[in-house]
Order: structure tokens, then sequence, then C-alpha cells
């Protein structure tokens, strides 16, 4: 009984402070003091770093080096895609940060495509079932 009542203290008054320090935060942010001596601009631009921003079209296009256009090509978008991902790989001394913004830019584009045009061996889910298809093979033949 003790345990419960202190359990609910603690996530009541908890969620409490937590809402009021957030309050309080943006309160300072958006004073006009801050603003004028330029703390609100650094403390969004860190708070900044905590929240994920959705990619936009266009910045998938710049990430895969493809001009928008009307007409999209899909197949110049998985060629590109490839080239990119391969030479990003970080055993070859790429980076995974750049290979994941790459792979989600072709995701981003290629979602108004149907889903048998978004093939890669690059993606995920494909790779897996490839290889369990091949090793369902392997087992076929040794039987």
């Amino acid at each position: 009984m003790v345990n419960k009542f202190l359990i609910n203290l603690v996530v009541e008054y908890g969620a409490r402070i937590g809402k009021s320090v957030f309050k309080a935060y943006q309160q300072a942010v958006n004073s006009p003091g801050a603003q004028q001596s330029g703390f609100g601009k650094v403390a969004q631009e860190t708070f900044g770093r905590f929240v994920v921003k959705p990619m936009t079209r266009s910045e998938a296009f710049q990430i895969l080096s493809i001009e928008e256009t009307t007409e999209v090509d899909p197949t110049k978008i998985m060629e590109r895609f490839e080239t990119l991902f391969v030479k990003n790989m970080p055993d070859r001394g790429g980076s995974f940060y750049l290979q994941s913004k790459i792979y989600f830019a072709k995701e981003h584009i290629m979602q108004d495509f149907p889903a048998e045009m978004n093939a890669s061996k690059f993606n995920p889910d494909e790779s897996e079932a490839a290889q369990e298809t091949e090793s369902n093979k392997d087992d076929a033949k040794k039987n």
C-alpha cells in the first residue's frame, strides 16, 4: 500500500515538475530579452538537435543529386541510389550516416511508385528474403 502511494506520488509530481520545467524553458526561449541576447537562438538550435524533422521531397532529390522535375524516372533514382550507397559503404571508408540518408531519400521518392520498382539488393527486407530463398534452395538440393 505504501509502495503504491509512493510510486503514484513520484509519478504525479515528476510529471508536474517536468511540465513546469518545459514551460519555463519555452518562456525563456521565447521572451523578448532572450531573443535580443541571442539565448533564444542558441537554445532553439540546441533543442532542435533532439527534434527530428521529416525529410522533404526536395531534400531527398538533393541528397541523391537528381534534378527535381515533374516527371521522375524511377530507374534513374534506383541507379543513383545504388551508386551512392556503394560509394558510402563503411567498409570502403564511407559513412553509415550518409548511407542511411541516401537510403531514406530513395525511400521517400520511391513511395510514389509501385513496390516492384523499388527493388534493390540493398533493401533490408529483400536481402534477408533472398538469403532465406537461397538457403531453402540449398536445403532442397541436399535432400
